[in-house]
């Protein structure tokens, strides 16, 4: 980031102003770049003009690892992510009560007789859910795997030095992530090995070395035997896993997904959508099946999927989160929800019994058709058969437990009349215990609350979007839009979805603000008062909101309100502090989210100093003596011309929208590949309204803003 950027706050004031982009149209060469990914193979993720460069850095640097494990007659071992060594901090978040405690950790060579990253490609049956509450990133993999998106994460592996490449798409670019092949072995138990409290069980596994002689003696006295029934096979892994035996690419992409958000922990009660955003670059919309007008027009354009341009995950709305903030059901620890105040007050009561805490925290209320709630389940496929309509859908825990309509157990397989093995037929459906199962449509939309679908966008799409640092104010404050203000023109007519951002804080938990934001907007013609739309109105709560339309050429103005709901007391000290390596973890975080603030454009390094993280990239080979000096003088040299070319404002009026042109702050942005029909730059502008500090000590930090156009022209 150019540190020239402007300083968007200060502790006591609100600046800036108007910041205004010129996005280029893309160049030639991008144009080629992004268009041959296509043209191999039409991928459906986000084919952005960086995206080449990011395949094309993961796989050199898994060949260039590989290169030099093989010259050294080594297998990788990943020292940024070393289960083995450094488990605590690959397991565990800042804000853990309880930690998990896998027995081992082992190569995939040692878990598996004749380990395969695929054996007949991915498939959803080949997913199973471990001991992580991590269903909604499994749901959505399953669905990525069924139309075969797995392929395009993993770019490059070497699966005999034991080193795998993939990419995610985060904070609206595309990372690449790299790990080994060391997997964590699960807690298995016999029958004596549990312990019981207040009626709740955990289990402990326990080496052949402490077991007791009388559990020996059921064991035969047979080392080998025991370790090899509890210690070989994919049953044996502690976290996700294929349910054919022999197939990898389930944990290995759960462990990349992990180390991309610091730890295993911070994929547990994920907000359901997000992951298939990560995955794809796509964008994801919660739909609540009450709000459906037009069912039919659902089950053509949504659920068949006729386009191949989406993606379906469904869920239940649980009684221990409220809907406005559990988006899916999949998360107990929404903002500001009574469950959540009265966990956080028993915390340090509960923490001597950490089993106890497990079981209260992520416990899941089991309806009376076998369906749980908080918890999310892929939508597969669909299938009409002598007029019925009929859903497809999975469990990530590899485990069948629908006992309504059309259940394997149900009478209407033999009721209808229909041949059995034609219908199995019509429907793709087989009676295994592997997850699935199927119900109709009319079960689907009675039984269902939400709905989250991911839409995804081709090489026919173009991006361009902005990031922004919004000083926070004073709380509470009033809720009401025009705290950010953006504006976008179009050259001709486009089919628009137009996206508000906030950086996922999945990796921060534990040192994020004190308040949680909500975001909604509304986009207007400029000049005009009536609105054109408004983000779709699932929940403000979420990581992004959204709404898709079609626009006529001329210019737009999206307003922007953000809502404010305190989640812990802002004096509140650190999570977990009495831990040995907090400290240590959280300088990891705190680089982190000074990397990820750094994409704002108006972001100023300056005011962080030493604390600002140095990509590697900038001083390889180079002394650091000579360019720490070069620095610091040129860090001087354009504080001072910055200083002297906005002096601070004299005061601000409340309420007042200042226009402050004279200080914008321009930079470039990189755009999608360009479509069929060229159209010109989209402009794309943000402004802060002003307003005036009463109590300018309660400042919450910064928070972080993208508006996001994916157009093509109609």
């Amino acid at each position: 980031m150019d540190s020239s950027t402007e300083e968007m706050s200060a502790k006591n004031e609100r600046p800036p102003s108007d910041v205004v982009v010129d996005i280029p149209l893309p160049s030639a060469d991008e144009k080629l770049s992004a268009f041959s990914l296509a043209a191999t193979r039409t991928p459906r993720i986000m084919a952005t003009p960086e995206l080449p460069e990011v395949i094309s850095r993961c796989r050199k640097r898994v060949r260039d690892i590989s290169t030099q494990c093989r010259r050294e007659n080594r297998c990788f071992r990943d020292i940024e992510f070393d289960l083995a060594v450094d488990k605590d901090k690959c397991l565990n978040g800042l804000d853990f009560i309880y930690g998990h405690n896998p027995t081992d950790t082992m190569r995939v060579t040692e878990i598996f007789e004749h380990p395969q990253f695929y054996v007949n490609g991915a498939a959803t049956s080949g997913i199973a859910q471990g001991v992580l509450g991590d269903c909604s990133f499994l749901s959505e993999l399953a669905v990525i795997a069924t139309i075969g998106l797995v392929e395009e994460i993993c770019v490059e592996r070497d699966e005999e030095v034991g080193i795998y490449g993939f990419i995610f798409w985060k904070n609206s670019q595309w990372v690449d992530v790299v790990v080994d092949e060391y997997d964590s072995l699960r807690s298995w138990h016999t029958a004596e090995l549990t312990v019981t409290y207040l009626s709740l069980l955990y289990v402990r596994y326990l080496h052949w070395s402490e077991l007791t002689k009388k559990q020996k003696k059921s064991h035969h006295y047979d080392e080998e035997s025991y370790n090899k029934q509890f210690q070989h096979g994919g049953k044996a892994l502690y976290f996700a896993r294929s349910t054919i035996e022999n197939e990898t690419w389930v944990p290995l992409i759960e462990k990349a997904y992990a180390k991309l958000h610091g730890d295993y922990s911070a994929l547990e009660a994920f907000p359901s959508g997000d992951a298939m955003e990560d995955l794809t670059g796509g964008v994801s919309t919660m739909m609540n099946t009450k709000d459906i007008l037009d069912k039919n027009l659902f089950w053509t354009s949504e659920l068949n999927n006729p386009d191949g341009k989406r993606a379906l995950v469904c869920s239940l709305r649980g009684r221990l989160a409220p809907a406005s903030e559990d988006r899916g059901g999949s998360s107990s620890k929404s903002p500001g929800s009574t469950q959540s105040l009265f966990l956080r007050a028993v915390r340090p009561l509960l923490h001597p019994f950490v089993k106890v805490w497990d079981v209260l925290a992520h416990r899941r209320d089991v309806t009376g058709n076998g369906l749980s709630t908080m918890h999310a389940y892929s939508v597969i496929g669909t299938a009409e058969y002598e007029g019925m309509k009929f859903v497809k859908l999975r469990n990530p825990w590899g485990k069948t437990d629908w006992k309504g309509k059309w259940s394997e157990k149900s009478k209407e397989w033999g009721k209808s009349g229909w041949p059995l093995a034609e219908v199995k037929r019509a429907l793709g459906h087989k009676f295994e215990d592997n997850g699935e199962f199927v119900m109709t449509y009319d079960d689907f939309l009675r039984t269902w609350d939400y709905v989250s679908r991911c839409r995804f966008f081709d090489e026919e799409w173009i991006l361009s979007q902005i990031w922004l640092s919004v000083p926070c104010g004073k709380f509470p404050k009033p809720v009401e839009f025009g705290d950010v203000t953006f504006t976008f023109s179009l050259s001709q007519a486009s089919n628009v979805v137009v996206v508000l951002a906030q950086l996922d804080k999945q990796y921060f938990r534990g040192i994020d603000p004190f308040t949680s934001f909500g975001l909604e907007f509304v986009i207007y013609r400029r000049n005009e008062t009536d609105a054109l739309a408004t983000s779709l109105p699932h929940s403000s709560w979420y990581r992004s909101v959204n709404v898709e339309l079609n626009l006529d050429a001329g210019e737009y103005v999206v307003q922007v309100r953000i809502d404010r709901l305190a989640t812990r007391n802002r004096d509140e000290p650190l999570p977990n502090n009495f831990r040995f390596d907090a400290l240590r973890k959280y300088a990891y975080k705190q680089a982190e989210i000074l990397k990820s603030s750094s994409i704002a454009s108006n972001f100023d390094p300056l005011a962080y100093g030493s604390k600002m993280p140095v990509q590697s990239e900038t001083f390889r080979g180079q002394d650091l003596t000579t360019m720490e000096i070069q620095m610091h003088q040129e860090l001087k040299k354009r504080a001072a011309e910055r200083h002297d070319a906005h002096p601070p404002p004299q005061s601000f009026r409340p309420n007042l929208h200042v226009e402050t042109r004279d200080r914008s702050t321009h930079v470039d942005a990189e755009t999608q590949c360009e479509p069929q029909v060229t159209p010109e730059p989209v402009q794309l502008e943000g402004s802060l309204d002003h307003r005036e500090e009463e109590i300018p000590h309660v400042e919450d930090a910064p928070q972080y803003l993208s508006i996001s156009l994916h157009y093509t022209p109609v």
